[in-house]
């Protein structure tokens, strides 16, 4: 601590010390800079013991003015002393960080600069109010100074009487009241008031973001109050966090984190809405229902608990509550029942069962075993067997294989092939489809070709939409192709074949042949001439 008594302390109140020096590196960050610092470090300290020198964000110094100090920071004079304060550690190169003792600051706390304004003002006699100054504290983000700065703008402001509503209006602060009704509009699904109050805040100016991140902090605030473990993390004023407290004890976990999914859905995809306050304004009448939702999820969780299997004795329980439940049209009787007896009244109160939910031969079973169990009073276990014979018998004949042979016949095979080569575009390989005669294998489910050269076999195994077709026409998932090749020699009608193709090839049409045909069968490329005044001259 300071004694403000010698000369060295009171040179420095004074700013007159010659043995501290300071550098800006965020504007003094080159060569020559550090080298003049160096240059400095060489001359003994005056009237004291030791020479500070103070170097303020240092990470801001070049590579050639880092290695350029490094040579003074590993064989510094014993009276020199460096101070290197920087924000962002990470940017300063380790050989440097290796020679250096590392003193991390971390921010002060809210309650903190809070607790020094209040003393500042029991000396400056400024009344304010407790949720002003936390306010002040949370917008200075951890910095006394910047504290102090917000603090003498709102002296100059208010006076000697700094209120909450004034502080929240000079630095544009969304109050926390808009949310606290928010919410309450949220719980009562008042889609009309929370539309409105969303509105005013829009037209108070603030920003929809702005908005969007204070309605999740909100959220939650509200989510850790409702726990006294995590009520430690909630900064706000006392007024404000009896406020969250009683919200908290309103709204339920479901609520919460539903509404926060909600909130950060809204958020993510805030950027590639069109319109922004549309968009906004669906996200929050979501939220209005979320109550709603929460009820009928748990309706359905409990009407499937209620229709949970039976045990194993279920089907008699389950008689005894359908004859506690329904209406019996039978007289009372004058005599106390026998077991069988009891048995079989209670059989006849069991519906029977839809007339499509059984097969038509175990609705008859169905009636012969009802009618049998109330004669003999029969176990009620026979209703279960009835239920789980029909049950196997439908589940049986919707798994059973569907037969599909009439599909898989040669004259189905020939008509789809020539079907599919008719239109294919690339000539070559229509020619291929046209020579290959195929033939079906019934019993390996496979399609014999015959080619003339491995170029067709290679074109028609690439065709991958010919084997999906015929699959699905043939209904045969699993067909394939078997294709062998075979040369065989020229005949006669392989030669009339090539001079036919010969003669095709000669004929082909010229470009000015092409145009003509064009005009002559499209309207638009005969109006294109015209209007162009375009002849088709011969070439």
């Amino acid at each position: 601590e300071p004694c403000d008594e010698c000369d060295s302390c009171r040179s420095f109140n004074n700013n007159a010390s010659f043995n501290i020096y300071e550098l800006d590196a965020a504007s003094n960050n080159g060569v020559d800079d550090i080298r003049a610092l160096v240059e400095q470090v060489r001359y003994a300290p005056q009237g004291a013991k030791y020479k500070v020198y103070i170097i303020d964000e240092v990470h801001m110094l070049s590579a050639a003015a880092f290695n350029a100090f490094l040579k003074t920071l590993e064989e510094p004079p014993s009276y020199a002393k460096f101070i290197l304060a920087t924000t962002e550690k990470h940017k300063i190169l380790p050989t440097i960080l290796s020679r250096c003792q590392i003193f991390d600051f971390h921010r002060i706390q809210l309650a903190d600069i809070q607790g020094h304004l209040v003393h500042i003002c029991e000396e400056e006699k400024i009344t304010a109010e407790d949720d002003a100054l936390h306010i002040i504290a949370q917008k200075a983000d951890g910095g006394l100074r910047d504290a102090l700065s917000i603090f003498d703008r709102m002296v100059s402001f208010c006076g000697s009487n700094i209120k909450y509503e004034d502080v929240i209006d000079n630095l544009n602060i969304l109050d926390y009241d808009y949310f606290f009704r928010l919410i309450d509009a949220m719980l009562q699904e008042d889609v009309a008031n929370v539309l409105l109050t969303y509105d005013k805040i829009l037209r108070k100016g603030f920003d929809n973001e702005v908005f969007l991140n204070g309605l999740a902090a909100h959220l939650r605030n509200i989510l850790i109050s409702r726990d006294p473990i995590t009520l430690q993390l909630l900064e706000s004023g006392e007024a404000i966090k009896n406020r969250y407290l009683q919200q908290a004890q309103n709204t339920s976990m479901s609520f919460l984190l539903t509404a926060l999914t909600i909130c950060n859905e809204c958020d993510v995809r805030y950027g590639q809405a069109r319109d922004k306050k549309l968009h906004i304004q669906m996200h929050l009448i979501k939220m209005c229902f979320i109550s709603r939702g929460i009820q009928l999820a748990e309706q359905k969780k409990n009407n499937l608990n209620s229709t949970a299997p039976l045990p194993e004795n279920g089907v008699k329980k389950q008689s005894e509550n359908l004859a506690a439940q329904q209406p019996v049209a039978v007289a009372p009787p004058a005599k106390m029942l026998s077991f069988a007896e009891s048995k079989a009244l209670l059989l006849q109160k069991v519906e029977e069962p839809p007339s499509d939910f059984l097969p038509k031969h175990a609705s008859n079973q169905w009636k012969n075993e009802q009618s049998a169990a109330k004669l003999s009073g029969g176990s009620s276990d026979i209703l279960s067997a009835i239920k789980a014979e029909a049950m196997r018998e439908v589940r049986a004949e919707q798994e059973a294989p569907q037969d599909n042979s009439h599909l898989y016949t040669l004259d189905n095979l020939q008509k789809n092939w020539g079907a599919f080569a008719k239109n294919v575009e690339s000539p070559t390989l229509q020619l291929q489809l046209n020579e290959a005669i195929p033939k079906l294998q019934l019993t390996e489910k496979t399609i014999d070709l015959v080619v003339t050269s491995t170029l067709a076999k290679a074109q028609i195994e690439s065709e991958m939409a010919l084997i999906e077709l015929l699959r699905r026409e043939l209904a045969s998932p699993m067909l394939v192709f078997n294709i062998k090749v075979e040369r065989v020699e020229k005949t006669a009608d392989a030669n009339a074949l090539q001079q036919q193709t010969q003669n095709q090839a000669q004929q082909r049409l010229t470009d000015p042949e092409k145009l003509r045909l064009m005009a002559d069968e499209n309207t638009l490329v005969r109006d294109f001439f015209r209007k162009f005044d375009l002849k088709i001259e011969a070439s």
